[in-house]
């Protein structure tokens, strides 16, 4: 059986900018939800699993409903079946499961939602899961949907109902996480309890490709389709992941066609702000930029004590055809003018931290969130390090808004 896992669509966000740009962008995840549609009609695919956060807000315009509808009528004209769960962008509240437009759209036929229950009485000593399970030939689907704090002992007493003589698919949006600081994610070690028991698990909630363990993974991450945050999501493979029920442990990943975007990374020397325009202008001079397309992040490190005129750069770069740039700026100096030399290595960062725009004002919260980042290393996966980075980075700029 051809399977099609992929998750964290995000239909209907509309990035801040100008009307234009947030309407293109807006655009865009549409366009890369429906190429992955395209792709799964091109190669035959049985199953389309959707791991969680399809849309990106609980609440709906219009356009968004119809649009999605207009890609997901695709599968079904081509008799493909989509199982799909909620993650934590379009989670319904218990109780509130009549304002859910997954529901909706599983009412009309599009895919079947799975998800999980618990029966309690009031008496949490007591709680009973139940685990719905769809089967399709020999495989059993299970879905999880988005448990939250309660992940691991969600995972843990599905564990426990398992057949480990059965074909079991497990769809969960999660991704791993050494710690307890990221909602929603789980410890590598309740992973690790479903080795022989699952051919495959299908992940979400971060927004890069990763696999669990290295050696013959049953854990995946396809990473979303479009860039959530484009300036932020640096180091990340974003996609879609084929794979065969009948052949464990064989899996393909195609990157997600996404909005083009340029990074560019340059030490400036200049010491006035004329110099700086022309040092700057003979930087971008030969840059090709595809007209009214690419996005451009431009990170300059000021070595002399200038003022950047960020409009200036913003400028000259949609002047040669860039959709939108996004400038950072960084001053050495910053750094060199402070002793450091009595100073533990938390108190650097901590004073470092403190004149940064974005973060200066959660500093203590950064340098705990590092210090976590360098305990996480220990399994060495670069993509699981880089996804808790990026996730930590939306969390702090957002605060209590973030959902992701």
């Amino acid at each position: 059986m051809k399977i099609l896992h992929c998750s964290d669509i995000h239909l209907g966000k509309k990035p801040f900018g100008s009307k234009e740009y947030s309407e293109i962008r807006y655009n865009d995840y549409f366009l890369a939800f429906d190429k992955i549609v395209l792709s799964a009609i091109e190669k035959d695919i049985e199953v389309f699993l959707i791991s969680g956060d399809f849309f990106d807000k609980k609440e709906l315009v219009p356009q968004t409903l119809n649009k999605a509808e207009d890609s997901l009528i695709k599968l079904k004209e081509n008799n493909i079946e989509v199982l799909i769960i909620e993650g934590n962008h379009d989670n319904s509240k218990t109780g509130k499961e009549y304002n859910s437009w997954i529901n909706y759209l599983e009412n009309k036929g599009y895919f079947k939602k799975l998800e999980y229950s618990v029966n309690n009485d009031n008496d949490k000593e007591k709680d009973i899961y139940t685990f719905e399970k769809l089967i399709k030939d020999d495989v059993n689907f299970y879905g999880l949907g988005y448990p939250g704090h309660n992940i691991e002992r969600v995972l843990d007493e599905l564990n426990n109902q398992l057949n480990e003589n059965e074909n079991n698919i497990v769809m969960v949006h999660t991704a791993i996480s050494e710690g307890d600081f990221l909602a929603g994610t789980a410890n590598s070690a309740i992973i690790d309890e479903f080795k022989g028991k699952v051919k495959y698990m299908a992940g979400g909630h971060f927004h890069g490709f990763n696999t669990y363990p290295k050696e013959n993974p049953y854990f995946f991450v396809p990473g979303s389709s479009e860039y959530w945050n484009i300036q932020n999501e640096k180091n990340q493979k974003k996609g879609y992941i084929i794979f065969d029920s009948e052949d464990v442990g064989k899996y393909e990943f195609f990157e997600s066609e996404k909005r083009n975007r340029i990074i560019i990374k340059k030490d400036i020397i200049s010491d006035d702000v004329n110099d700086f325009n022309n040092e700057f202008d003979a930087i971008i001079k030969d840059l090709f930029i595809n007209e009214g397309e690419d996005i451009i992040i431009l990170e300059l490190r000021i070595l002399n004590n200038i003022f950047i005129n960020t409009k200036y750069c913003e400028d000259a770069l949609e002047a040669k055809g860039a959709l939108k740039t996004f400038v950072k700026v960084k001053y050495s100096s910053d750094i060199k003018s402070n002793n450091f030399e009595n100073l533990t290595h938390a108190e650097i960062e901590k004073e470092i931290i403190k004149k940064w725009d974005v973060f200066g004002k959660n500093a203590d919260e950064m340098v705990k969130v590092m210090e976590k980042l360098k305990n996480s290393q220990k399994e060495n996966n670069q993509e699981i390090f880089f996804d808790n980075f990026n996730m930590m980075i939306d969390s702090l700029i957002q605060g209590d808004n973030n959902e992701n």
